[in-house]
């Protein structure tokens, strides 16, 4: 949660589009499946289609009362690599190492096209849908981060 603990975000994700599957939301969804569907012949995919773009998720951490300050790739970079120099014992590059490209710009872009229709027919058939992404589930995910003292 970079962008909540330190501001920071690179102009490069600001059009893309994030997920976010609630854990509870995914556990009733295997419970549906495994008592729901022959299973052994099946592979699912649990995740929740309702994207957000990250300028959306940007707006709700403001409303919040969070800015957030978009920098030009060369400058995050600059920062990520001083604020983990700063913060050794934080490991400030840990929770997004894997999403940083070789010149150490952020990008969530993926060459692995990830589907799930299958697995989201199978759970229509069992009245089962994927939330959207409101201020209210934001709320609580900051709220949660706060409490844990990551924020």
């Amino acid at each position: 949660m970079m962008i909540l603990k330190y501001h920071i975000l690179p102009n490069t994700m600001v059009n893309e589009f994030l997920e976010f599957t609630p854990v509870d939301y995914c556990a009733k969804a295997i419970c549906q499946l495994i008592f729901n569907v022959e299973i052994n012949r099946y592979v699912f995919h649990l995740f929740n289609e309702n994207y957000i773009r990250v300028s959306e998720l940007i707006k709700k951490f403001e409303s919040f009362g969070f800015s957030t300050n978009i920098l030009p790739g060369n400058e995050f970079k600059q920062k990520i690599v001083t604020l983990s120099n700063q913060h050794p014992e934080e490991n400030i590059l840990k929770g997004i190492v894997n999403d940083l490209d070789d010149t150490l710009g952020l990008s969530f872009s993926s060459t692995v096209n990830q589907k799930n229709a299958n697995t989201n027919s199978c759970l229509e058939k069992l009245n089962f849908e994927w939330p959207k992404i409101t201020n209210e589930y934001i709320q609580k995910m900051i709220e949660h981060l706060q409490r844990r003292k990551i924020l």
